[in-house]
C-alpha cells in the first residue's frame, strides 16, 4: 500500500485547489534485465576490487588491515 500526501496549508488564509488530470505512473531506474549468479558475481568483484584499490591508495600505505565484514546476517 501507498500513501501520498499533499501539505496545501502552507498559506494561513482559506485556500481551495482544484486538480484535474492527475496521472500517477511508477518509474522505475536502472538495470531492470535480471543478471545470472555469474554476472553478478563478476560485478560485485570488479567493484570490490577497485573500491580495496582505491583506499589502499588513498591511505598510502598506513592502514594495514581492517574488519571487512562485521556479523553478517
Amino acid at each position: 500500500m501507498n500513501t501520498i500526501a499533499f501539505n496545501l496549508a502552507v498559506l494561513k488564509e482559506a485556500n481551495t485547489y482544484y486538480f484535474d488530470d492527475i496521472v500517477f505512473e511508477k518509474e522505475e531506474s536502472g538495470n531492470t534485465i535480471p543478471k545470472t549468479p555469474e554476472e553478478k558475481k563478476a560485478i560485485l568483484t570488479q567493484a570490490l576490487e577497485e573500491w580495496i584499490a582505491a583506499m589502499m591508495d588513498a591511505t598510502d600505505g598506513y592502514v594495514k588491515s581492517w574488519d571487512v565484514v562485521n556479523e553478517p546476517g
